[in-house]
């Protein structure tokens, strides 16, 4: 599966056959500017064409052809092409289980959690493996010893052509309920001025807190919720209407529009490319051991 040519918006996804947990996005976009989000699983990225602006917090970091990001789960960030050329990348989602297989495999020590650093590399080994996960070769116990080389390669200590690490500067824990009052009301309408109300804060003070431990506002990081939750939804083939309502958005053609903004394609697209893999999605059992 290639990205496409044309200038026109195109996205693929599809499951790594090799493991559970795992999927597959390729893009391929022109004047495209993702707003500040997070995954629910780590993501590894390479650029494929043309050049990526990465921002995490107040960094910025210009990413070129043949960059690979590893960014791991709930760190805020956002993501755009260069104006008037040509964007292409390709990423591999690796849920929390499949994750901690792996972390279990490495032997690495560092967290595997959403305060673990963001890692930016050129290492041409990295790339390599990346490249043969995604474009299957050899038996499900070659792809699992590529992935764990991966992960130890790129998020062990740092090696020939890694570029940076970020750390995300804030620290969710004196937000705990908050979060956990976030993640189970999120479709629910909710302001600044309500969560002020039933957590006692001033709502500026609220805001400043916030944004310092996870990169982005209350309500970004409800938005972020929806979108993350929808898909899953979406990937059961559930009504793409019920799924709009049920997350918080006003209809149909509401929830369509902000789908495009933060996943670069339509809720029926998405739907329909999931429907290949019937299953993909859903929490995972074994990833793929050998």
């Amino acid at each position: 599966m290639q990205c496409s040519e044309a200038t026109t918006p195109a996205v693929r996804i599809r499951k790594i056959d090799a493991f559970d947990g795992v999927l597959c996005k390729r893009g391929s976009f022109l004047n495209k500017a993702f707003p500040v989000h997070f995954h629910q699983e780590w993501s590894f990225t390479v650029i494929e064409a043309g050049s990526e602006l990465l921002s995490i917090e107040d960094t910025r970091i210009h990413l070129n052809t043949d960059a690979l990001v590893a960014i791991p789960p709930g760190m805020a960030h956002a993501n755009q092409g260069h104006p008037d050329a040509r964007w292409a990348y390709a990423s591999l989602y690796i849920d929390a289980e499949a994750a901690e297989h792996v972390r279990v495999r490495t032997g690495l020590h560092q967290a595997m959690g959403p305060l673990a650093a963001t890692r930016v590399t050129y290492n041409r080994t990295a790339l390599e493996l990346f490249r043969c996960i995604l474009d299957p070769q050899g038996t499900p116990a070659d792809q699992t010893r590529r992935m764990t080389a991966l992960f130890a390669l790129v998020l062990g200590e740092p090696g020939p052509g890694t570029e940076r690490g970020i750390t995300r500067s804030g620290r969710s824990g004196d937000l705990g309920e908050l979060l956990d009052h976030l993640a189970s009301n999120f479709q629910r309408r909710m302001t600044l001025d309500t969560l002020s109300e039933t957590f006692h804060l001033d709502k500026y003070k609220l805001l400043r807190r916030f944004r310092s431990a996870t990169g982005l506002t209350p309500q970004e990081y409800i938005t972020s919720l929806r979108i993350e939750q929808a898909k899953l939804r979406l990937s059961r083939n559930e009504p793409i209407i019920e799924v709009a309502l049920d997350h918080g958005f006003f209809d149909q053609s509401h929830f369509t529009k902000v789908f495009l903004k933060y996943v670069g394609m339509t809720p029926g697209e998405y739907q329909r490319q999931c429907a290949r893999f019937s299953g993909a999605l859903t929490i995972p059992g074994d990833m793929g051991r050998p």
